[in-house]
């Protein structure tokens, strides 16, 4: 079986073998090869056997799923133990450090070495906007937990709503944005790629149904989000504040809500990122998991969930040991 195993490191080869999924975000090779020509990888690294890949890439000796790390959401493994486990054995041979992460797909039965599975962030979807209530959700929360989300919602009619799909604001949008992280002494995953949220937007906008809602207070622009769509799935893929508001976090999320309503649209995907929100509005996280063999690599659990939360979530038993 290892004789049929093909390592393929030529990018023209490589890319060949990747056939685009129908989803806005899983498998979707095109919009991985936006990521990938960003990254700049310096080689190929698939891994096939039949028809199993594995679409590797490494940069600074430093291996990768194919189109690095920056918003490479979602990524899958296939269930072969030979070939999972020979990559695995391949990268440690040749001294390669390795970073798989966002697995949607949980690989730990077929994993020779568990020691490369590591504690990783979750997703966070609501699974059915037919059926979600917040009303009901916010009844579990005490008075004051309870206020803090509905004092902003009620002054919703205080803000102007608008849809723009043409998109001519994305430079002012990103320079707000970045500059309320700045104030925040935080950074912004955005700056320094702005050609690659262009880029991305643009496929998006191409291929699905996509627009910037835009949350005006006095004629000033205080949130934003982007919601990408097809059928009956919905990606929050970007949004926030744009200036000091304390309401515009909450009034977002419960907007966004309202939208997939408006759209029929039953499934909400609300990626990783700060996870604050999601879990006050019931957003239910779904695991993604991780393979590492990276000395410097930090192991540390998401601030989101208890070890017993973790372990009830991911099966597994957590280990912060390296």
């Amino acid at each position: 079986m290892l004789d049929k195993i093909k390592i393929i490191t030529e990018k023209n080869d490589a890319e060949k073998l990747l056939i685009n999924g129908s989803k806005i975000l899983e498998n979707n090779f095109e919009y991985k090869k936006i990521l990938n020509n960003f990254y700049e990888p310096d080689s190929f690294l698939f891994f096939c056997l039949d028809e199993d890949i594995i679409p590797l890439v490494i940069k600074d000796n430093l291996v990768s799923f194919y189109g690095g790390f920056h918003y490479n959401e979602y990524n899958t493994l296939p269930n072969n133990k030979t070939l999972l486990n020979f990559a695995i054995k391949y990268m440690n041979d040749k001294k390669l450090s390795f970073r798989l992460l966002s697995i949607k797909s949980d690989y730990i039965e077929i994993l020779d070495e568990e020691k490369y599975d590591v504690p990783y962030g979750a997703n966070w979807e609501v699974d059915s906007i037919d059926t979600y209530n917040l009303a009901s959700i916010l009844e579990s929360y005490n008075s004051k937990k309870r206020n803090k989300i509905l004092q902003p919602i009620r002054k919703k009619n205080e803000y102007t709503f608008k849809i723009y799909y043409d998109f001519e604001y994305i430079q002012e949008i990103l320079n707000l944005s970045s500059d309320y992280f700045k104030n925040r002494s935080i950074a912004f995953g955005w700056d320094g790629k702005e050609n690659l949220f262009n880029s991305i937007i643009k496929y998006f906008k191409e291929y699905f149904d996509t627009f910037f809602k835009i949350i005006y207070k006095n004629n000033i622009m205080h949130g934003v989000y982007l919601l990408i769509y097809q059928e009956n799935e919905a990606v929050y893929f970007f949004g926030g504040p744009l200036t000091n508001d304390n309401n515009i976090s909450t009034i977002i999320y419960e907007d966004i809500v309202q939208e997939c309503r408006r759209l029929n649209i039953n499934k909400l995907d609300a990626m990783r990122g700060s996870f604050g929100y999601k879990k006050k509005f019931g957003f239910q996280p779904k695991p993604l998991y991780a393979l590492v063999g990276d000395k410097n690599w930090n192991k540390v659990l998401d601030s989101d969930f208890s070890i017993e939360e973790y372990n009830e979530l991911f099966n597994r038993n957590i280990d912060l040991e390296m």
